[in-house]
C-alpha cells in the first residue's frame, strides 16, 4: 500500500487535487473550534475555578509544541498517512477520556495527549500539503487550507447548541468528527512525500537560536488558547441582564 513511499510525489498544479487535504483541515477545525467551548463549559458546570480551567485548556499547547518535536521522527518510521491517523486516534481517545476523569492531574495529561494528537494531524497535513503543491499555486493552497480549517472552527461550536454539555454525548460526537477528519487523506495515500534517512532536524534548535522570541512565542500561545477557552465560561456565568445592556 505504501510502496510508492520511496519515490517522490509529482507537485499538483489543480488545486481540486488538494481537496482531500482541504476537507480533512476543516473536519479537524470542526472538531477543536467545538472541543474548546465544550471543555470550558463542562469545567465550568461543575464547579472548577477559572483558573484551572485556563491552566488546563492551555495544557494543549504543550502537547501541540511537543507535536512539532516528535512529528518528523513519527513520519521517518512510519509515514504521512500512518502518523496522521495515529494523532488523530490519540486526539480522539484523550477527548472521550477526558469526561470520564474527575482529577486535575489526569485532565491536564489528558490534554497534552490531545493537543500532542492535534498537532501530529495539523503539522503532517500542512507539510503534505507543501509537498504537493507547486511555487506557482502554493500561496493559494495555503490560503485555502487556512480558510477550510477556520471554518471549521467557526462551525464547530454548533454542536454544542444541539448536545448541550450535561452529558458525555458532545464529546464522543466531537471525538468521531475528529477521528472522521483523518479518512479524506487516504485519497492521498500514492502521493505520500518520499520518507528521507536523514535525522529529522527538531524545532526545539529555536529555542537555542533565540531562546527569548521562542519562550515568547510559546507563551501568548499557551496564553491566547487559556484566553479563548475561558470566553464561553464567562458568558455563560455573566446574567442575562448584563449580556442585553452590553449589545
Amino acid at each position: 500500500m505504501l510502496s510508492n513511499l520511496n519515490e517522490a510525489p509529482i507537485p499538483t498544479h489543480n488545486l481540486s487535487g488538494l481537496l482531500p487535504i482541504f476537507v480533512s483541515s476543516f473536519g479537524l477545525g470542526m472538531a477543536f473550534g467545538g472541543y474548546i467551548p465544550l471543555l470550558a463549559l463542562w469545567l465550568e458546570s461543575i464547579g472548577v475555578s477559572f483558573a484551572l480551567i485556563g491552566l488546563i485548556a492551555g495544557a494543549g499547547s504543550i502537547g501541540v509544541i511537543i507535536s512539532a518535536y516528535i512529528g518528523p521522527r513519527v513520519v521517518k518510521y512510519v509515514g504521512y498517512l500512518k502518523a496522521a491517523i495515529f494523532g488523530i486516534f490519540l486526539a480522539s481517545l484523550a477527548g472521550v477520556l477526558f469526561r470520564l476523569c474527575n482529577n486535575e492531574f489526569l485532565w491536564l495529561t489528558l490534554r497534552i495527549i490531545a493537543g500532542l494528537g492535534f498537532g501530529l494531524h495539523w503539522v503532517i497535513s500542512e507539510a503534505w500539503l507543501g509537498h504537493l503543491v507547486t511555487d506557482k499555486n502554493r500561496t493559494r493552497a495555503m490560503s485555502f487550507y487556512v480558510i477550510s480549517m477556520a471554518l471549521g472552527f467557526t462551525i464547530g461550536p454548533i454542536i454544542i447548541w444541539f448536545t448541550g454539555v450535561s452529558t458525555i454525548a458532545p464529546f464522543i460526537i466531537i471525538s468521531v468528527i475528529q477521528a472522521f477528519s483523518v479518512l479524506p487523506l487516504i485519497l492521498l495515500w500514492q502521493v505520500q512525500p518520499a520518507q528521507s534517512n536523514e535525522a529529522p532536524l527538531s524545532p526545539f534548535f529555536l529555542l537555542k537560536a533565540g531562546p527569548k522570541i521562542a519562550a515568547g512565542c510559546i507563551l501568548v500561545g499557551i496564553i491566547d488558547l487559556s484566553i479563548i477557552s475561558l470566553i464561553p465560561a464567562l458568558v455563560q456565568k455573566t446574567p442575562s441582564s448584563v449580556l442585553y445592556l452590553a449589545f
